[in-house]
């Protein structure tokens, strides 16, 4: 199975994560030039997760996933997670000409 640019191959679980498939998240990631931490951090937003929870699954301090939220803020342009996760949802629909592509649905950190 073929690795996520950047992600390698930590043994995540996420439910959120799957709403994409691994092609679809290499593609929005690229797009925004996510760091694999970053990237780590989106999944775990997509999850739900607060900055307690993320930086338990991450094996992070909080106040370190505190400031990898702030640094995606200023990356994609947005005040908050809904917009952050909007953002990501947006940057597929254009990518995909607002055409959705049918595609196994996984998350690339569910290893």
């Amino acid at each position: 199975m073929p690795v996520m640019a950047g992600v390698g191959s930590r043994e995540l679980k996420s439910n959120g994560g799957a709403l994409f498939t691994e092609e679809q998240w290499n593609a929005i990631f690229k797009s925004f030039g996510l760091s694999r931490r970053e990237q780590e951090v989106v999944l775990c937003l997509f999850d739900d997760l607060n900055e307690y929870a993320t930086a338990k699954r991450l094996g992070l301090a909080q106040s370190t996933v505190h400031t990898y939220i702030e640094r995606l803020y200023r990356k994609l342009s947005v005040n908050s997670r809904t917009q952050l996760l909007r953002r990501c949802m947006g940057e597929y629909i254009s990518q995909n000409n607002g055409n959705h592509r049918e595609g196994r649905r996984i998350c690339p950190l569910n290893r």
